[in-house]
This record gives C-alpha cells, structure tokens and sequence, in this order.
C-alpha cells in the first residue's frame, strides 16, 4: 500500500482530485494529514510512528512526501525548493526509507517559491488571474493568509465545472511522482 504525507487537507483534497483524474484508485488511508510544513519535517513527529511501524509489517511499501517550498523570506531554515528538498531527503534518511520514497516540492513553476495554490493558478489564463489579483487588492484582502484562501475560492466560483487543466505541463512532475507512486506508467 501507498501512503502520501502532505501538510494538510487541502493538499490531500488537490491530491484526491488528481489522483481520480489520472484513473488510479486510493482511499483515505493512503493519505497522513501531517498539520503543517514543520510538523512533516520532523522525522520525530509521532505521524512518523504508525508508519514506520506499517513499513515493517509489510503493509506500507511507497511513501510520497509532498511539501510546499513556501518563501525564502519568510521561512528562511526550510523555504524555498532547495531547502525544502535538502529537508526532504534529510527526513528521508532520517526514517531509514530511502529506497521506497519520494516526494515533490510545491512551488509556482520558474521559481524557487510557492504553495500549492500557486502551482494550481499557474495553470489558470493570465487575464483570469490578473481579475483576481485586482480583486484582492482592491478589497484588501491581499495578505499572505488570505491570498491562497481568496484566489482558490475565486477560482473555484468563476470555473467550477473545469476547476485546473490537469493536462498542462506545470503538472508534469507531480503527474510521473504518482503514476510511480501507484504503479502506472
């Protein structure tokens, strides 16, 4: 069996949206809601118990570990994708489960930055996002909390039949970790 760490549920829900696009079946078990990016990289996290004890019983044998790379500014031990990565493969080693595991780091594609959300506006028209960034900004709800919160809820109401282009290159990545993840090709 799979397991998928994320920091939290929105990231599980994303997941659980692209993962039934891409035809693979999984339950919610296959998913550890971790809280936040800190509580997933720390290998001493008692998330990491249960798990480690499912790998040595035999009923875990891959692990995904997704994370958003978050700022450089703001979280300056483990933002950005370097760090974030360098992170990763240190919790990696950490749990002794270097030769079944991997994991993608969340960012807006062409940066070194992001969250999840970015990564899924970066697949959104140009002239689209730029009417909900001007919304943000004229109603002042352009802080860092609210960004991610405003502009996925935004998108969510002016597309909701066609949410994301799952096809679009920037998810390329993400697409090849699970297809590996759940035995596909």
């Amino acid at each position: 069996m799979v397991r998928i760490v994320v920091e939290g549920k929105s990231d599980r829900n994303f997941l659980k949206n692209f993962i039934d696009f891409l035809g693979f079946e999984y339950g919610d078990d296959n998913f550890v809601i971790m809280g936040n990016k800190s509580n997933l990289l720390a290998a001493n996290n008692h998330g990491y118990t249960a798990i480690k004890q499912k790998i040595k019983i035999g009923l875990v044998d891959k692990l995904l570990f997704v994370a958003d790379a978050d700022s450089i500014q703001n979280d300056r031990v483990n933002g950005g994708v370097d760090k974030t990565k360098s992170a990763l493969n240190s919790l990696i080693n950490s749990l002794n489960v270097r030769g079944f595991a991997d994991f993608y780091v969340n960012s807006i594609p062409g940066t070194q930055e992001g969250y999840l959300e970015g990564l899924l506006l970066s697949t959104v028209d140009s002239d689209l996002k730029r009417c909900y960034e001007e919304f943000l900004e004229c109603s002042e709800l352009d802080s860092k909390d609210n960004y991610k919160t405003v502009m996925e809820e935004l998108h969510r109401l002016t597309k909701p039949n066609i949410p994301y282009d799952y096809n679009h290159p920037n998810f390329s990545e993400l697409k090849q970790k699970l297809q590996n993840l759940f035995g596909g090709t």
